[in-house]
Order: C-alpha cells, then structure tokens, then sequence
C-alpha cells in the first residue's frame, strides 16, 4: 500500500505552486550617460547573462542641439538581444525616452543621433545628444510615460508646449484635436510647428513642420490620432497660415487646439 501523503495545511494557497524566480547572484544593472557628438555612435549596455530573464531597456536623451545640421535630428538606438550570438537587432526612436522589455541572455544597446529619414548628422555641424541608457533584470509593471493634454484657444500664433523657461522639450505626440472659425474668405491652414518659437513674419518655420490641417470657411473641427506616434524634439507652436508649407499670418476668431503627448 502507498504510504497517504500528509495534507497540507495552514495557508489556504499552500497548494499553489509559485512560479519559480529568477535569482542572480551577479550584478542585475547596467548602465551609463554619455554625450555622443555628430555622425559617432557608442554601445552604453552590455549585458551577457549564464541564463535567459526578462530584461527592461531603457534609452533617453536627456540633452540635445541639432547644431547647424540641416535636417532635424532624433535620438535613436540599436537594441540588440538575445541568446549568446544569435541575436536579433531593433532600432528604437529614443525621443522623450523609450522602453522595451526583451526576453535574452545577452542585451546590447548602442546610440545615434538621425534624422527622420534615417540620414547621419553632417560632419561638422557640431549636433551632439547627451544620452542615458540602462538594462535592469525585470519587468516594469506600468506604462513609462502618462498621456498629458495641452490645450490653447488663443488664434493667434501660439507656444502651445516649451520646456522651463521656454527651453526645448521633447516628447511624443498621440493626438491633436480641435476646432475652429474661419471667416477670412478663403480656406486657412493651421501649421504644427516642432518647436518652442511661435511662427512669425520675421520667422515664418520655427521648425520642422510636423501637421497641417485645413480650415475651410466657417466653422470646422479637425483630429489626427498618431498610432506610432509623432515625435518633436523643441516643442509645439502654432499658427494660422494662407500657405499650407510656410506660415503667412490670417486672422481668425475662434481656434481651440488640444495636444496629447507623452513625455519626460
């Protein structure tokens, strides 16, 4: 006769198994800043673990000048993972900070500096970033970055985001939104700028233009949702334009703009 096993008792959980953890007698975080200058690149993390674990990356840049570099430029990284040397490469667009979870052994993340069409800096154009990047074994239960909303209902040229002080920010745009009135006789267009200078006579592109919406006679309303979302690297800034490629002052009465972004 088989021996009964003895019941157990106490906690009323006692008969769940608990899914084995992932113990490290090793150091579990790697990680550096460092400013990286025009067409250079350099690796901030490299991890090489004896076994597989979920690993959170994250890459940011927390300073920025585009220099004299006619294109603006982004920060991205190359976030190579893992088993040993089979290992499988993503480039992430790092603006206004970016976080991915990898399940490897080994984690390489390499910065660069790129415009939107995936061109390098020119050479002396004195563009840099000063980036952060760090792997940790584990994984973030919550979203890095809460949506915020930025709104204006002035219709005349606007700095709708800018950092402390007007200073550049970063960030990711989800959505813009709004409505407007335009009794100017003829269609309008509301030019999204990327940057923290509202446009002007004397500045017509602040920065690159990131969205433009029509506004015809009357009143209208527009949205654009960003699935991938729409990365700015300055700020956002606004104006009510008779060109749609450059901005040409038009008065309006009545304009509301909402801006959902995700950012530092």
């Amino acid at each position: 006769m088989q021996p009964s096993r003895a019941k157990k008792v106490g906690s009323p959980f006692a008969a769940i198994d608990p899914n084995p953890m992932v113990v490290l007698d090793q150091q579990n975080n790697w990680g550096r800043t460092e400013t990286i200058t025009e067409d250079y690149s350099d690796q901030l993390v490299r991890v090489q673990l004896d076994i597989m674990a979920y690993i959170t990356v994250v890459v940011r840049a927390i300073q920025f000048d585009n220099g004299t570099n006619p294109t603006q430029l982004y920060p991205f990284a190359e976030v190579k993972w893992g088993n040993g040397n089979v290992l499988t490469t993503d480039i992430i667009d790092a603006t206004g900070g970016a976080m991915e979870v990898v399940n490897a052994s080994t984690v390489e993340v390499t910065v660069f500096l790129q415009d939107a069409e995936g061109n390098s800096p020119v050479a002396g154009s004195g563009a840099s970033a000063q980036f952060q990047a760090f792997a940790c074994v584990g994984i973030v239960p919550y979203p890095q970055h809460n949506p915020m909303f930025s709104r204006s209902s002035d219709p005349a040229p606007t700095i709708v985001i800018a950092g402390d002080s007007g200073m550049p920010v970063q960030g990711r745009v989800s959505q813009i939104y709004g409505f407007a009135d335009n009794n100017s006789g003829a269609e309008a267009y509301l030019l999204i700028f990327d940057s923290n200078v509202a446009p002007s006579g004397a500045d017509p592109n602040p920065g690159p233009l990131l969205e433009v919406f029509a506004l015809p006679t009357g009143f209208s309303n527009f949205s654009q949702e960003y699935l991938n979302s729409l990365p700015f690297i300055n700020g956002i800034s606004y104006g009510v334009s008779s060109s749609p490629t450059t901005y040409v002052a038009v008065s309006i009465p009545v304009l509301r703009v909402t801006v959902e972004t995700t950012r530092d």
